[in-house]
């Protein structure tokens, strides 16, 4: 069994109303809603996690939510399917796919101003599900790495290398690492304005 997540972006007004209306189809739908703040782009989006055997039934379940979503007003803008290093695609990885890791550092906002100035002298990327709250003055941004044409070994101590340093310069990191595959992403380019400004 293999562990997939489907994310479907989708065109939606970032007022109260409009973001509860979009929770409440997404309880509905049995998947989880997620505003994903990453300067200058703001994205609205599904996260639904499934185990199967049966690469298939994922792209159908995906087809599913899509029409679901639509039949609410909700036309996708993209849709990405995204799976683990486990995965066989990744020893053969076409040109579109791509490694991902999203390390959750949890923040105050002097972290968040000492965050930005080590990222000046490093290649990384940073956004936050607007969703989640605060807790205790701080708050979880998620420091994000991809990349193409590598492999998972290369890949992964790229992450670990960049976990090291965080914990050096003093980071509380909210999770273990994670190490994603994007099997399959449909417009890629959409993250352009976000992966351009760092």
């Amino acid at each position: 069994m293999q562990n997939y997540e489907i994310h479907i972006t989708v065109p939606v007004g970032l007022g109260e109303t409009n973001i509860e209306r979009f929770q409440e189809i997404c309880r509905a739908l049995g998947v989880k809603a997620i505003v994903i703040d990453a300067h200058p782009l703001t994205d609205v989006m599904t996260s639904f996690r499934m185990k199967s055997d049966d690469q298939n039934e994922v792209f159908r379940e995906m087809t599913h939510q899509m029409l679901v979503l639509g039949g609410h007003g909700y036309l996708a803008i993209r849709t990405k399917v995204e799976t683990d290093i486990t995965h066989p695609a990744v020893l053969t990885p076409l040109p579109n796919q791509y490694f991902e890791s999203h390390i959750q550092v949890r923040l105050n906002e002097q972290d968040l101003v000492n965050l930005k100035e080590l990222q000046q002298g490093i290649d990384f990327h940073i956004s936050t599900n607007a969703l989640k709250p605060v807790e205790d003055g701080k708050h979880i941004r998620m420091v994000t790495l991809r990349e193409y044409h590598t492999t998972p070994e290369k890949f992964t101590r790229r992450v670990e290398a960049l976990r090291n340093v965080l914990k050096s310069e003093g980071f509380e990191l909210a999770k273990e690492m994670e190490i994603e595959f994007a099997l399959y992403d449909s417009n890629p380019h959409h993250d352009q304005p976000w992966l351009a400004k760092r």
